[in-house]
């Protein structure tokens, strides 16, 4: 004869195995944090890869945004192509709801624009390199906030909010503040928020790597 613990026990386990994630007696998402619930940051490598791209990618411009900044811009675009692919891998690799997988997706898509616009310039026939990458950066920054909001300040909220803050600073200085002759000025700008989403990208991987 079964006793009513073991029962209640293996009737827990059918419920929690027939519900998903979304089950109480698996405390509402089976013990998964925010992160893993809305980034999907199953494997903390993926964030980590493109926080580094694009760290890597800022620094090196700002060093060269005064004396060279045609090559700060080419570095900043390089990092941008390797961070908007790196976007595009983790969106279909980690688990996570729809809507933040768009999410990457998207913002993946935008930065493999920024990069293009930066190196090529495949929009001269339409607007000026400045603006379409304000406008660019401008999106960028929303769908950060966007990706921000979806994940607990455990996670690493404030970091992707302040990541998708900056981005929006920036696009609106580039498009509104920076004189079109002031190239410098424009590949230091782009360097700053390279650095600060890259950053905002490891300290999420870290947090990701510690749950």
């Amino acid at each position: 004869m079964v006793k009513p613990q073991a029962r209640g026990r293996v009737e827990r386990g059918r419920r929690a195995a027939s519900c998903g994630a979304q089950c109480p007696e698996t405390g509402g998402e089976m013990g998964e944090s925010g992160l893993d619930r809305r980034l999907g940051a199953t494997d903390w490598r993926w964030p980590a890869w493109v926080g580094a791209m694009l760290f890597a990618g800022g620094l090196v411009g700002a060093v060269l945004a005064g004396p060279r900044s045609e090559a700060a811009l080419a570095m900043v675009g390089l990092a941008c192509l390797a961070a908007g692919a790196g976007h595009f891998g983790m969106s279909f690799t980690v688990r996570a709801e729809r809507g933040a997988r768009w999410t990457g997706r998207a913002l993946g898509t935008m930065l493999l624009v920024l990069g293009a616009a930066l190196l090529f310039d495949p929009f001269a026939w339409i607007a000026p390199q400045r603006a379409s990458a304000g406008v660019v950066l401008i999106v960028v920054g929303v769908l950060r906030v966007a990706a921000g909001w979806r994940i607990t300040v455990r996670d690493g909220r404030h970091w992707r909010l302040a990541s998708g803050l900056v981005s929006l600073a920036a696009g609106l200085a580039v498009m509104v503040v920076i004189d079109a002759a002031a190239i410098g000025a424009f590949a230091g700008l782009l360097a700053v928020d390279l650095l600060t989403a890259g950053l905002a990208g490891m300290a999420v991987a870290l947090r990701a790597r510690r749950l």
